[in-house]
């Protein structure tokens, strides 16, 4: 029996409902705010120097200009669709659902807090107005080495997740360390990364054997696996930049930083509480 065409493409929304939001209405109006007005845009910015729960969230959909936009887009598409993939791929669609649904609610109230807190008491209130989507892009960054971890899990690998996120973050903050020139930190994280490369050593064979051992017709999926640290790698460098402030603005650093974390702890915390 074939479906009328309405109801055809009825079915096909409440089929992708999530990934419409995801991917279609939620970057539309990012680039719908862009072109508002300049005085609506900046009265949908977050002020750093009084709590407005509503602009936590309207800023978050805000952009200065259009270079901001573009670099944002970029970055949400990249990451969002890494994630969601290997999140498909490993069956795991409502957890990585979750775990985007949380970033959106909770990490501009902890952001926007945490900034207005700090430029009121420690900077003076010398920071600008808060804007962009790029502190839950930073949530997204993090959840994707995650999402890598739940498929390769799913795939076969033996691998241990505290032991997994070790690396990760310690080969992070090598990279941010190496980044900022500290030699101190450097030296420290190439340490910890030693002795978690060393604790870790069985699941880096389970990986290795899992790719060795794949049949052929596998090979995409890896490929995926691949192309995700790669890019993971590459936004860590970009989203932490070697200077803390950046054209005047401390604002994206700071949000960057707290939406890595995030990232990387919530959907852990999900996966122990939802098995």
């Amino acid at each position: 029996m074939r479906l009328e065409p309405d109801k055809w493409i009825i079915n096909v929304i409440k089929d992708y409902v999530a990934e419409i939001i995801i991917f279609l209405i939620v970057p539309t109006v990012v680039v719908s705010v862009f072109f508002l007005p300049q005085n609506i845009k900046n009265s949908l910015k977050s002020d750093l120097l009084k709590f407005n729960m509503i602009n936590f969230y309207t800023s978050v959909f805000t952009h200065g200009n259009f270079i901001h936009l573009i670099s944002n887009l970029t970055s949400y598409y990249i990451y969002t669709s890494l994630s969601y993939c290997l999140s498909r791929l490993s069956n795991k669609k409502t957890w990585f659902l979750k775990c985007y649904l949380i970033f959106f609610l909770i990490l501009p109230l902890i952001n926007n807090f945490s900034l207005i807190i700090l430029n009121k008491y420690y900077l003076g209130g010398k920071l600008p107005p808060s804007c962009g989507l790029s502190g839950i892009i930073s949530a997204i960054l993090g959840l994707t080495p995650i999402s890598l971890f739940v498929f390769l899990k799913k795939s076969g690998a033996q691998l241990n997740l505290e032991k997994f996120m070790l690396l990760i973050i310690c080969s992070s903050v090598l990279l941010i360390s190496y980044s900022y020139k500290h030699i101190f930190l450097l030296l420290i994280t190439v340490a910890i990364l030693l002795v978690s490369i060393i604790l870790g050593r069985k699941e880096l064979k389970s990986i290795y054997r899992l790719i060795k051992e794949m049949p052929l017709q596998d090979i995409s999926s890896y490929f995926l696996a691949i192309i995700t640290i790669s890019l993971y790698f590459v936004g860590v460098i970009v989203i932490f930049p070697n200077t803390i402030i950046v054209n005047g603005n401390v604002v994206d650093i700071i949000s960057h930083y707290l939406g890595w974390t995030m990232g990387l702890f919530i959907p852990d915390l999900l996966l122990k509480i939802v098995k």
